[in-house]
């Protein structure tokens, strides 16, 4: 394989690994300290999504109104708010957010 082969193949793996690792955009500021919060914080970011984001996670994205999200998150958690708490107040923001299901159920009738 040429030298120029060698490095586009690796490049091409490189990104299709940082495509594929989740939760790379939290940045290490944003991480709080308890682990707990932390955990909940994350699964609530999973759930966010910003429509500027290209519908992707909060916790997926590297845009800077996603970041912003993240960190509404996790001080309104670390202020104590329930989860549903922290959802309405991701969502009652002037930023286009949008949450997604946790769950889908999908139902067939059989005629």
């Amino acid at each position: 394989m040429k030298p120029a082969a060698r490095h586009l193949a690796a490049g091409l793996c490189l990104l299709a690994w940082a495509w594929a690792v989740p939760g790379l955009a939290v940045e290490p500021d944003e991480v709080l300290d308890d682990p707990a919060l932390e955990e909940r914080a994350r699964g609530l970011s999973a759930n966010l999504r910003c429509l500027v984001c290209q519908n992707q996670s909060i916790d997926d994205s590297n845009a800077e109104l996603a970041r912003d999200l993240r960190v509404l998150v996790r001080e309104r958690l670390v202020a104590g708010d329930s989860d549903e708490e922290v959802t309405r107040s991701a969502t009652k923001t002037d930023t286009p957010v949008i949450e997604t299901p946790q769950s889908v159920s999908v139902v067939s009738r059989e005629d």
